[in-house]
């Protein structure tokens, strides 16, 4: 939905286990980067929506000023491309 620039109105909130904001700022980092579609904004509120209950006392600017905290930290780490990313078997 995200990449195709459709309206986020009927996103269903994902509860996730295992990861935490910081995974999910990366996350949404890495796809903004990839498919650069709109601004930092618009994952942002991305992230919100999908991920409402991780995010549901935290504000979209709060989301973007931290989509690249701690760039090495995580589960997800910070890539600088998508497409050179290796998918280990």
């Amino acid at each position: 939905m995200y990449s195709a620039k459709l309206p986020l109105s009927r996103v269903e909130p994902i509860n996730i286990k295992g990861l935490v904001a910081l995974d999910l700022f990366h996350f949404g980092w890495n796809i903004w980067n990839h498919f650069r579609v709109g601004k930092q904004d618009e994952i942002s509120q991305f992230l919100k929506q999908v991920f409402a209950t991780t995010f549901k006392d935290v504000e979209v600017g709060s989301i973007k000023s931290h989509l690249r905290d701690d760039e090495k930290k995580g589960t997800i780490p910070i890539v600088q491309s998508l497409s050179d990313r290796q998918i280990p078997e």
